[in-house]
């Protein structure tokens, strides 16, 4: 929804006519989203203040929309317009007001926000943006909890109906009851079914992270945020995992889902990883909500940049030591080039591609931080993102902006070897990518004996995904699970709906620049490709494609700067 312009009346000496008057401003829009008693769902109203020919929901919610449920008009019906949803009554009748039905839902999109997540205590946090319209009026929300619970929503608390504005690209509201305390970093609500540990863990990691930010950028939060943190069971398997979490004006979201393995007591795994979303979602705060950009292709900018703070926040309150900081640039690294393959990183916001934004911009960043450092030792990466977010006119920066900070900081050589890699690609991005780091005094090594496990799955994935990719009309794609690969598409020849892979040729499936090599070898001949799924079954896959060259560890050698 767009704000409505502030006019200036400038008053003119000598002129003949008034100026001017600005046109009234629409009457606003109410939207009550209640969360029902009966069972877990939710009831939205819409109240307009005039008739509408449609209604038009803006945000990419394509999947999601399918499950909702228009209650009223009766003869109202919602469908898909590419991106957006749109309501239509029949015979174009116009709608005063709207009510839809929406169910509990618990989908990840990628790279999107969740629309309901759940806290192990009961209470569930609600995302507004799905249901924001396209419309030019304000628009206010009200937020109706359950009897006996309560809403948490634009840092109010209220146990009766909490009205507030509208917030662009929407905000989560917490129903339920617990109840927000205030802790150093801002108000939480904690879920009071995540483990003790974990929970002092993080209440005392989180304020560190956004101290260290701060100074090290010289831009503090005008406000402290309000910090909501989940915590549930995840019933795939006992010995499943799973972090995620995000960022909106003022919010800092954490969830975290365990299987019964982890439940048991304290696991140096579960921290380290709950630390690293922390640290990584606390980052957000400067460079996706204090500052923002929307240049596409250039994600690399804030997931990568929140990574590599991330790095330096673990050191900061001693959860990581600098040998394991080294450790994870070199996993990026190799993650990078395993996703690359032979395309350039400004090619990756697609779906099956966005993890190259996080890995390669934190490479990135680590080449940003030494070129920046060779000519001033006292510099680093947060000191010249300080820089950088002083340089962003209305608070929003791009690429160009930091390669020009980049230019005038570390040179003009690194600035040209950053563009050269985020916009090329070609057979020769491994070599490219280590000679890039190289200039800068990073050495790196090839070391494939030492091969970390999420590495070799990484390269396995990525081989299996490019043989999707030829058998499936549409959204080839593979990716890890226990025991096997989920490998197939849309419109896929031979791949049979659900197809879980446990063995490539005679390799096992997770051998990763093996099984790379097997594929790429098969793939050049016209050769098909033998898979044995899950249960037993083989078959197999005639593929043509070419594969890059066969991606490996590579690991950060000797510190030359």
């Amino acid at each position: 929804m767009r704000q409505p312009p502030l006019f200036l009346l400038l008053l003119v000496v000598g002129c003949a006519h008034s100026p001017p008057t600005a046109a009234p401003k629409p009457a606003p829009v109410e939207v009550t989203i209640e969360h029902l008693t009966d069972r877990d769902a939710w009831r939205v109203r819409y109240a307009f203040p005039a008739a509408e020919p449609q209604v038009v929901f803006g945000r990419d919610g394509r999947s999601i929309r399918e499950r909702w449920k228009v209650l009223e008009p009766a003869d109202a019906t919602l469908v898909a317009d590419g991106e957006r949803g749109i309501v239509r009554r029949a015979g174009g009748a116009p709608i005063d007001a709207l009510v839809m039905g929406l169910e509990d839902d618990f989908e990840k999109p990628e790279k999107n926000y969740q629309p309901v997540i759940p806290y192990g205590d009961g209470g569930r946090l609600f995302y507004t943006g799905y249901i924001d319209l396209d419309i030019p009026n304000d628009v206010f929300f009200t937020f109706v909890p359950r009897a006996g619970e309560h809403v948490v929503a634009r840092g109010q608390r209220s146990g009766q109906p909490l009205r507030t504005d509208w917030v662009q690209n929407g905000t989560y509201a917490y129903f339920g009851k617990t109840e927000p305390r205030v802790t150093d970093a801002g108000l939480a609500v904690i879920d009071g079914a995540m483990p003790a540990w974990l929970r002092e863990e993080l209440e005392r990691a989180l304020p560190a992270f956004l101290a260290f930010y701060a100074q090290g950028t010289r831009q503090p939060l005008p406000t402290r945020p309000v910090i909501f943190m989940s915590y549930t069971e995840e019933p795939k398997s006992a010995g499943s995992r799973s972090f995620g979490g995000g960022v909106l004006p003022g919010i800092v979201q954490l969830d975290v889902r365990l299987g019964a393995s982890y439940r048991t007591g304290r696991s140096p795994v579960v921290l380290q990883q709950a630390l690293w979303l922390a640290a990584h979602e606390g980052a957000h705060l400067w460079n996706s909500d204090l500052f923002t950009s929307e240049e596409s292709g250039a994600e690399w900018l804030f997931e990568g940049g929140a990574d590599a703070f991330a790095l330096r926040g673990l050191q900061q309150v001693g959860a990581a030591t600098a040998e394991q900081t080294r450790e994870s640039y070199s996993v990026a690294l190799s993650l990078c080039l395993a996703g690359l393959g032979d395309g350039a990183l400004r090619d990756s916001s697609r779906a099956g591609a966005w993890r190259n934004h996080y890995e390669c911009g934190e490479t990135l960043a680590l080449l940003t931080e030494a070129a920046v450092r060779r000519k001033d030792p006292k510099a680093d990466l947060l000191s010249f993102w300080g820089t950088l977010f002083e340089r962003a006119k209305e608070r929003r920066y791009d690429s160009a902006l930091y390669l020009t900070t980049l230019q005038e900081l570390g040179g003009p050589e690194a600035a040209a070897t950053v563009r050269s890699l985020v916009e090329a690609g070609g057979p020769d991005v491994e070599q490219r990518w280590r000679e890039a780091l190289r200039t800068v005094g990073l050495e790196t090594v090839r070391d494939d004996a030492a091969m970390p496990e999420e590495v070799r799955l990484a390269i396995s994935t990525g081989a299996l995904r490019r043989l999707a990719q030829q058998d499936c009309e549409a959204n080839g794609d593979a990716r890890a699970a226990s025991s096997g690969a989920y490998v197939g598409g849309s419109g896929c020849r031979t791949l049979p709906p659900g197809a879980k892979v446990v063995r490539v040729g005679e390799l096992g499936w997770d051998r990763g620049t093996a099984v790379h090599q097997t594929i790429a070898a098969l793939c050049a001949r016209g050769a098909p490709v033998r898979l044995t799924l899950e249960g037993g079954l083989t078959m197999d896959v005639p593929c043509q494609a070419t594969l890059p060259h066969a991606p490996g560890y590579v690991r950060l050698g000797d510190d030359k700067r």
